[in-house]
């Protein structure tokens, strides 16, 4: 990791020459700095760095004294002239939900000691990350300039979002797991907002691995996680919370409408057992609360003992 260190070292002394002397050595024709100057290619560093790096005037009017061409390997060819052209191109390419923190940094409104992330869009149509560090250069207390380091963090973010994902999903089905119903659980005890939850237990699956082996119950899992998320809506999330018990956690709701749920989920299991020939036996209690303050754990609780209750007093036949 030193030698890392020594090149964002000796970017920050270059960048820090640039602002005094060599960006003076840049031509106001669009064609030299398109093309840059012949003399300022005694810097390889920056010309043949992989990160965008750049010097860019705000006053007295926004131009940009050197951007690398490493900026069309980034984002398609032609940008570094459309960007030199219009220094304004920017704006059309950040994402919409960065678009405030452009007008922030540009406006001198950021905290500069770190790291700024975005997204900008490619010529083919995607957005791709980006982490820039920038460093504003201030006259009479008044921001005129900023010069910083861009790098595609893309790979970094993408990493980030298959290990999050499998945090809080489970690998046989695919649905959100116990991790991410307990923090479902901490969140909403601090929330007031209409809550229920509809605990679901698989009441064969024991029987299935039994008779018929691991694989037939894993398939036997994965169906019953299907038809449970068959019935997933904006305010209602399913997971998977143990070996063979699920729950249905609804957000914004109404006791009627949690009642209404759980009729639809017979009338699934029904229509479901009816066409296989490994059904789906499942025990179900719920319970509902109009404001969810610290009420998660009793109503997880009661939940619980209604859906052992209605296990303990049925036999083993589909729930209709």
């Amino acid at each position: 990791m030193r030698w890392v260190k020594v090149v964002w070292i000796s970017i920050g002394v270059v960048l820090g020459v640039l602002t005094l002397k060599t960006v003076q050595l840049i031509k106001n024709r669009r064609n030299d700095r398109v093309q840059q100057d012949d003399e300022y290619r005694i810097y390889p560093l920056l010309e043949h760095a992989k990160d965008i790096i750049y010097y860019v005037e705000i006053e007295p009017i926004p131009r940009y004294r050197y951007l690398s061409p490493s900026i069309d390997t980034a984002l398609g060819e032609q940008v570094l002239e459309e960007t030199f052209e219009n220094p304004f191109a920017i704006f059309d390419r950040i994402h919409p939900e960065d678009y405030n923190t452009l007008e922030r940094k540009i406006n001198g409104q950021i905290d500069f000691n770190q790291p700024i992330i975005q997204r900008w869009k490619h010529n083919n149509g995607n957005y791709i990350w980006f982490e820039e560090h920038a460093t504003p250069i201030y006259r009479n207390e008044k921001l005129v300039a900023l010069q910083g380091v861009i790098r595609n963090i893309s790979d970094k973010v993408e990493l980030m979002e298959r290990l999050e994902y499998q945090i809080s999903h489970d690998r046989l089905t695919g649905i959100y797991n116990r991790d991410f119903f307990e923090n479902y659980m901490k969140k909403y005890d601090q929330t007031d907002d209409s809550v229920a939850m509809v605990l679901c237990d698989l009441d064969n699956l024991k029987k299935i691995n039994d008779t018929f082996g691991h694989k037939q119950g894993d398939e036997l899992i994965q169906n019953t996680a299907t038809l449970l998320s068959s019935l997933s809506q904006s305010d209602i999330t399913v997971c998977r919370v143990g070996g063979d018990e699920f729950a249905l956690l609804l957000t914004n709701t109404s006791e009627a409408e949690v009642k209404l749920l759980v009729n639809k989920l017979i009338d699934q299991l029904k229509h479901f057992n009816e066409t296989t020939k490994f059904p789906i036996y499942l025990s179900l209690g719920y319970a509902y609360r109009s404001n969810s303050r610290a009420e998660m754990e009793n109503m997880y609780m009661e939940a619980d003992q209604w859906m052992y209750e209605h296990k303990n007093n049925k036999e083993e036949l589909p729930l209709v």
